[in-house]
C-alpha cells in the first residue's frame, strides 16, 4: 500500500537481515537535531526505519523518542557522567540488538546490577554513540519535537493515515509499542484502535508551534485559551476481576 500523500524520497520498507548499528541511531539523531524542517526530520526517520529489521523497529523508535523499551534502570545522570570519563573506542561496533539485550538484562536484574550492565555496554560505544545513549536515557536530547514527527514516519511506512497512527500510539501505550504493532515481525493486519484493560494508554502530547502566532493559526483565535500548567502525579488505574494495576505516565 503506498504511503498517504504519495511516495517519499527514501528506500521502500524492505528491512535488511544484518543487525543495525547503534551508531546509525546516533547519526540519525544528529541529523534530526540539525534541521528544523518537519519534512526533513520525517524523511530521515523513514530512511532509517525503512532499512532495519522489523525486530529492531520498536527499539530504534524507543531510543529516538527518548523512551528506551527497557524502561527505567535506576542509573542516573551522575553515574552516566562518571562512565563518560573513560576513553571511548574510535570505531563503532555495537548493534541496536546488543544494546537492547544489555539494558533489558539490567532492568531484570534490578538497580544493584544495572550499573554494571550499563557500564559494560557503555565501554564499547564511540563518543557520538555515548552522547546519544546518555541523552536518550536522561531525556536530554536536543532534537526538537520528534514524537509527532515519528508518528508521521510510522504513517508513511505503514501506509496508514496519521489519525490512525495517533490512535494506535494512544491505545498501545507509547510510540515504540505502536511501532512494534504496526511494523514489527508480528505486525497486526489493522492499526490497533481498541482500549485494553491492563495496557496503559499514552498521554496526549502538545503539538509543536514555532511561535504564539503560529499556534493561534493552527487552532483558530476564537477557540484559543491559556491555562497554567500545574505539576503533579498523573496515574492510570486499571481494575478487572479482582486485579488492580496502577501505571505511571511512562507506562510503568
Amino acid at each position: 500500500m503506498p504511503p498517504p500523500g504519495g511516495p517519499v524520497d527514501s528506500p521502500a520498507y524492505a528491512p535488511s537481515v544484518s543487525p543495525a548499528r547503534f551508531a546509525d541511531l546516533a547519526a540519525a539523531s544528529e541529523r534530526i537535531a540539525a534541521t528544523r524542517s518537519r519534512l526533513e526530520k520525517t524523511r530521515i526517520l523513514v530512511e532509517l526505519l525503512g532499512s532495519i529489521d522489523p525486530v529492531e523497529i520498536a527499539p530504534a523508535v524507543g531510543w529516538l523518542v527518548q523512551e528506551p523499551t527497557s524502561g527505567p534502570l535506576g542509573v542516573g545522570p551522575a553515574q552516566l557522567w562518571r562512565l563518560s570519563r573513560s576513553q571511548a573506542p574510535a570505531e563503532a561496533s555495537v548493534s541496536i540488538r546488543e544494546v537492547e539485550e544489555a539494558l533489558h538484562e539490567a532492568a531484570r536484574e534490578g538497580r544493584g546490577a544495572a550499573l554494571a550492565r550499563v557500564a559494560a555496554i557503555f565501554e564499547k560505544l564511540t563518543e557520538p554513540e555515548r552522547g546519544f545513549f546518555v541523552g536518550a536515557l536522561t531525556g536530554s536530547l536536543r532534537q526538537g519535537s520528534v514524537g509527532g514527527v515519528m508518528q508521521l514516519a510510522l504513517a508513511r511506512l505503514s501506509g496508514q493515515e496519521p489519525a490512525q497512527i495517533r490512535r494506535a500510539v494512544m491505545v498501545s501505550g507509547g510510540v515504540a509499542s505502536a511501532a512494534r504493532r504496526l511494523l514489527g515481525p508480528d505486525r497486526e493486519a489493522a492499526p490497533p484502535a481498541t482500549l485494553e484493560v491492563f495496557r496503559p494508554i499514552a498521554p496526549m502530547l502538545a503539538s509543536h508551534a514555532d511561535s504564539v502566532d503560529d499556534a493561534l493559526s493552527q487552532i483558530g483565535e476564537g477557540d484559543a485559551a491559556i491555562e497554567w500548567k500545574v505539576d503533579g502525579v498523573r496515574d492510570q488505574v486499571n481494575k478487572a476481576h479482582g486485579r488492580v494495576a496502577v501505571f505511571s505516565r511512562q507506562g510503568n
